[in-house]
């Protein structure tokens, strides 16, 4: 018994010996296990703090490309291999309460440090081939790759990506950070027998798209009025919300990649509630989308998907803020031009205003009076040597730059007549300026002719340019001021002034229509035999044509008589041109009063004044009826002439930032009063009414970008009635490379199509 008790007793020992070898097995396994575990968590916690760092980086440099769309540290092989170092500028600064540090360089790889890691970037323009027949976007300035490491102690990651750069202003005929409305126009017959029309490139509403034609008034339906059409088209696209066809749309897009144009009549897809409910029923008058319509999304035809895309489509472009603190310190340095709120510079006047515009209940502004002369007459400014004014003040702009411009203001900017388009004049067909030639006339074609579309494509290479890169920008609104004839027409109203003038000196309508109307320079023969009867030709001229007082008309004839004796009553092309110019000049001065631009004179009050006469005559050599709205097919314009259809022509990327706050009922509705000035002025304060909707066209070439940031301050129907011109919305095929190589500050969104990381080791860290 004791033998087996002591054999027992053996084996638990050596049970006992096993389990502890067992147990310290275990514990060893669970020690490299956990010890394998923690630094698993350690190398992860590592990993990812590298990653992030590169990450930064990565959003560091896009940070850099909103500051400057131009921005490079290297320049991209065909293999997307890194190249030659870039010179540049850092414009982010180190900032020590969030722990980041930029790295001083001016050129190559930039660096940083974030926290306790550091990172290296590198970003270049990969090189991709245009395609020419996709207009509103140059595919070779289009693709960015960026390649940024991040380091966290031993530990290091990569990140490559690739940005798509998109620029809202060159890109998009119209862009609107809230709802963009293409519903134009009137109601009644001078309405129904117009349409507007929108011609290339892309349309974007960021919030949404309404479409149609004119069909209520105040959401209450009434006689159809204006049409709209679109041609040429790339897309119509929205961000956030759905597309709205109140109304039959006749539209030509291209089809994808190719220059081949198909024709659709979108279906209607919305009717537009009468009695709409509204998050605030006060804001219905000012723009304000009814819930019926904005928590829906109309539906779209499968044939018409590849253009017109909605929110389900993913396509967002989120409106940002220009860079206008950039713009005011460019424009500060040794070659701007800076107008501080407060400067009484010669460029800064008293701008007469309807009521309600200026929200301090004056009727007048103070601001800068940019006019930078045309063909036919000098300006008061030019464009400073680095091509930036910024202004503190409102901006008042009219006339022709000579080289690439960004206008800039803190509040709003006024385009008072025609803007940004010249004429070579050491060319006669463009002597008194741009040939506004179309193939068969300006109603019935949305566009000029192929020859007038050239030059202005051709401007991106040509040593004489027809227009320049114009980039306006506005904290508030744009407003286009129709209320001046002398502003808005004189490239057509200057050779009927000296058709008429030289009609009454030869008393030979012939003759003075083919050295006047016709594109020669001959000269021209007074019939009068004495200065006394040449006088009296003189009176018989103003008597149709009113200048303003008697003493204005007297030195006038005074100057011309002198002239008359000087040649014998013989005016070669160069002297009756100076002395037309000379006429112009005190038609254009006493149009306004004394002291302040844009109030009219006692004279100019009169509709008999010299200014309303001459485009009366204009008028009635092209047809067009003096008393009710043009029908396209009466017009006669022949082109190859200087009798040219009246037009406020504005080229340029005007961008804008104030909120919608207008009176503007959402719909197909003839109460939305856009930001315009003049045509509709019955205290006779700010202008006659000068002509109907279809006697005129208001052609903007470029690009209309409504951002939709900034609170502004009402202004409601009553306070700018006007009339509406026929409108050309036209898109500017230029505007993809036209100035845009030396251009910093461009309005960029940047869209990152694909994104990886990887490892990466130290030495790749080190050389990179």
């Amino acid at each position: 018994m004791s033998g087996i008790l002591k054999n027992q007793k053996g084996s638990a020992i050596i049970t006992a010996i096993g389990l502890g070898l067992v147990l310290i097995i275990v514990v060893i396994t669970v020690h490299i296990f956990t010890s394998h575990r923690t630094q698993t968590v350690v190398n992860e916690s590592r990993r990812v703090k590298a990653l992030g760092i590169a990450e930064a980086g990565l959003e560091f440099i896009i940070g850099e490309l909103y500051n400057n769309s131009n921005f490079a540290t290297h320049e991209l092989g065909s293999d997307l291999s890194w190249k030659k170092e870039l010179n540049r500028e850092t414009t982010l600064v180190s900032d020590t309460n969030h722990n980041f540090e930029v790295f001083s360089s001016s050129k190559g790889t930039y660096s940083g440090r974030l926290g306790d890691g550091d990172f290296k970037v590198r970003i270049g323009l990969i090189p991709y081939k245009d395609n020419i027949d996709t207009k509103a976007i140059d595919e070779s300035r289009s693709y960015l790759k960026v390649e940024a490491l991040g380091r966290f102690e031993n530990t290091i990651r990569r990140v490559e990506a690739y940005l798509n750069r998109r620029y809202p202003a060159r890109e998009f005929l119209m862009y609107d950070g809230g709802i963009l409305s293409l519903v134009f126009g009137r109601t009644g017959s001078g309405g129904i027998t117009n349409k507007n029309i929108f011609s290339v490139g892309h349309l974007y509403g960021h919030k949404g798209i309404e479409i149609g034609r004119i069909l209520m008034s105040k959401h209450n339906y009434t006689s159809p009025g204006t049409d709209q059409e679109l041609t040429e088209m790339n897309a119509i696209i929205s961000g956030n919300g759905g597309i709205y066809f109140y109304s039959p749309i006749k539209a030509k897009f291209f089809a994808k990649n190719t220059s081949q144009l198909t024709s659709f009549t979108i279906p209607k897809n919305t009717t537009f509630p009468t009695n709409g409910k509204y998050e605030d029923k006060s804001l219905e008058p000012f723009g304000a989308f009814p819930l019926e319509l904005s928590e829906t999304l109309p539906s779209i035809p499968e044939t018409l998907k590849p253009w017109i895309k909605d929110k389900t489509d993913g396509i967002s472009i989120t409106p940002r803020n220009p860079a206008f603190e950039q713009y005011k310190a460019v424009s500060k340095k040794t070659g701007g031009l800076f107008i501080s709120d407060s400067s009484n510079s010669e460029y800064v006047v008293k701008y007469r205003m309807p009521k309600g515009w200026t929200g301090d209940g004056k009727n007048y502004l103070n601001a800068a009076y940019l006019d930078f002369g045309s063909n036919i007459r000098n300006g008061n400014v030019e464009v400073p040597a680095n091509g930036v004014i910024y202004s503190d003040k409102d901006i008042v702009i009219k006339g022709n730059p000579t080289s690439n411009v960004s206008i800039v203001s803190a509040k709003n900017i006024f385009v008072a007549g025609d803007f940004n388009q010249r004429g070579d004049r050491d060319n006669i067909d463009e002597f008194y300026c741009f040939p506004q030639d179309y193939e068969g006339n300006a109603l019935k074609d949305h566009t000029y002719n192929k020859d007038c579309q050239n030059l202005l494509k051709n401007d991106v290479n040509s040593d004489f340019k027809h227009h320049f890169a114009a980039t306006v920008i506005a904290r508030e609104r744009i407003v286009y001021d129709y209320r001046s004839p002398v502003d808005c027409f004189e490239n057509e109203l200057f050779p009927v002034l000296k058709y008429k003038l030289a009609e009454h000196i030869t008393e030979n309508e012939a003759l003075a229509k083919a050295n006047c109307l016709e594109k020669n320079r001959s000269s021209l023969k007074a019939s009068s035999t004495t200065v006394e009867d040449f006088s009296e030709k003189i009176d018989s001229f103003f008597t149709l044509f009113k200048l303003d007082s008697e003493s204005s008309e007297a030195s006038i004839k005074e100057s011309f008589k002198k002239i008359y004796e000087e040649n014998d009553g013989e005016f070669d092309f160069a002297t009756f041109d100076k002395m037309t110019r000379e006429l112009w000049e005190s038609y254009a001065t006493n149009y306004e009063s004394s002291g302040e631009r844009g109030a009219l004179s006692a004279s100019a009050k009169s509709s008999d004044y010299g200014v309303y006469t001459l485009l009366n005559t204009l008028k009635q050599k092209l047809n067009i009826p003096l008393n009710s709205e043009a029908n396209e097919n009466d017009i006669k314009d022949t082109p190859g002439d200087y009798l040219y259809f009246p037009e406020v022509t504005c080229n340029g990327m005007f961008i804008s930032c104030g909120k919608l706050n207008n009176t503007f009922y959402a719909g197909p509705d003839v109460q939305k009063y856009y930001n315009k000035i003049g045509l509709y002025d019955p205290n006779k304060e700010i202008g006659l009414k000068h002509s109907f909707t279809s006697h005129f066209i208001h052609r903007m070439f470029g690009s209309e970008v409504n951002m939709r940031l900034y609170d502004v301050h009402r202004i409601t129907k009553d306070d700018h009635d006007y009339i509406p011109p026929t409108r050309r919305k036209i898109y500017d095929d230029s505007l993809p490379t036209l100035g845009l190589d030396n251009s910093k500050y461009e309005l960029a969104g940047f869209v990152v199509l694909s994104w990886a990381d990887t490892s990466a080791t130290e030495a790749d860290y080190n050389n990179f």
